[in-house]
């Protein structure tokens, strides 16, 4: 176990200040999609420390990445803010468990015009860190939620899209929960769609489906019923939820926790939500992203699932605050491009119709810019140790 002091000095030497130079190239890109997740520990970190980079440089360069092309998203992939009680009792007790936040200052530009809405004063601060981005860069972000954004349930949610909605109007900004709706298992599929340019993304509530297990095969044919009318007007694809269908994170390669991918209720929401029959969709022109495990990663096409690949991306702060609490493992073929540093993917649709991916690592530094038709295992940031021959065996389900 790290002294929280220990860890704030290890994890000063991983907050360069960020680098516009590690953003691809806007050359002939028509269309692009910054894929940033798991980023809510805003500037105060595991513990109660104050983030020694200040504002975070993995948003900040998150922002510059996305404006450099006129057709533009940030999509925030889930868990854009832990909250007191997850951070303070779950990763603050690996820095020692050492809580500062009663002495937290009031939150950064907005937050007269939000305080309204409801949400806590550490949540505002995580919520308009990543808000920020649309108001300092002038993109897009849009916000999908993850299990951590539906940890105070329905009526936090709410306040969190109250928030987002008063902040698009105080900035002049489009800043919005996707998807939209009412959250009760009761309701509609949870799943919308919106255009950035030439890529249609649609954006699955995932989080909500996991709480609501007998709707997930209506929410898989809503999934594919978006993706083949995007398909119909001639994009390009992003399925953007916060769960995986496919990661060799710690999530994806263990039992120890509740939302672990390695149980056979996982399994089967993936199969519902990720694998449907879908005649009418070209998974070439198909990419699934996520967050939840906190890498970045571009997984190989899998049997069963939709998509030409499946990025992870849920490296926005964790990986910086705590760069040793990462667990998982290199698959080797099964992914063309791994990083365990903070950071984020840029999804580029050039002019030729060319896919690209490039994972931006922020901490280590170092990047992985590689063709959605890249060689298997063509693209490490930096050595991880590999899978074994059989991951885990199957045993009892997880509940």
């Amino acid at each position: 176990m790290l002294a929280p002091t220990l860890a704030l000095a290890a994890s000063a030497a991983t907050c360069p200040p960020p680098d516009p130079a590690a953003c691809p190239p806007p050359d002939g890109v028509a269309s692009r999609v910054v894929l940033l997740g798991d980023s809510g520990l805003g500037d105060t970190w595991p513990g109660g420390v104050p983030s020694p980079c200040g504002r975070d440089p993995v948003l900040a360069l998150a922002g510059t990445c996305a404006a450099a092309v006129p057709e533009r998203a940030v999509v925030v992939l889930g868990d854009a803010s832990y909250g007191k009680r997850t951070v303070g009792a779950a990763v603050g007790a690996i820095l020692g468990g050492r809580s500062a936040y009663g002495g937290l200052p009031r939150c950064p530009g907005g937050c007269e015009q939000v305080a309204a809405t409801g949400v806590g004063r550490l949540e505002q601060r995580q919520w308009l860190d990543e808000l920020d981005i649309a108001r300092d860069a002038g993109v897009p972000v849009w916000i999908v939620p993850g299990n951590h954004d539906w940890a105070r349930g329905q009526a936090g949610l709410r306040r969190a899209d109250a928030l987002t909605r008063a902040y698009a109007a105080v900035h002049d900004v489009d800043t919005r929960l996707l998807p939209a709706g009412e959250l009760s298992c009761r309701a509609d599929p949870r799943v919308d769609a919106e255009d950035v340019g030439e890529i249609t993304v649609v954006a699955v509530d995932t989080a909500w489906a996991l709480r609501c297990p007998a709707a997930h095969p209506a929410l898989g044919e809503a999934v594919w019923a978006r993706v083949a009318a995007a398909q119909a007007r001639g994009q390009r694809v992003i399925v953007a939820s916060h769960h995986p269908a496919v990661s060799h994170g710690t999530h994806g390669t263990s039992r120890r926790y509740r939302q672990d991918l390695r149980s056979r209720a996982y399994e089967r929401f993936v199969a519902d939500v990720f694998g449907p029959e879908a005649p009418a969709v070209d998974d070439a022109r198909v990419l699934l992203a996520a967050g939840h495990d906190h890498h970045l990663e571009i997984a190989a096409p899998t049997p069963g699932v939709h998509g030409v690949v499946q990025v992870v991306s849920g490296a926005g702060t964790l990986p910086m605050a705590h760069p040793d609490a990462w667990g998982g493992c290199d698959p080797g073929d099964a992914a063309l491009a791994l990083s365990r540093g903070a950071g984020f993917v840029v999804v580029d649709l050039g002019a030729d119709g060319r896919w690209s991916a490039r994972l931006v690592d922020v901490a280590t530094p170092g990047t992985c810019d590689t063709a959605l038709d890249a060689a298997r295992g063509a693209c490490r940031t930096a050595p991880i140790p590999a899978c074994p021959p059989r991951d885990f065996p199957p045993g009892r389900e997880v509940r």
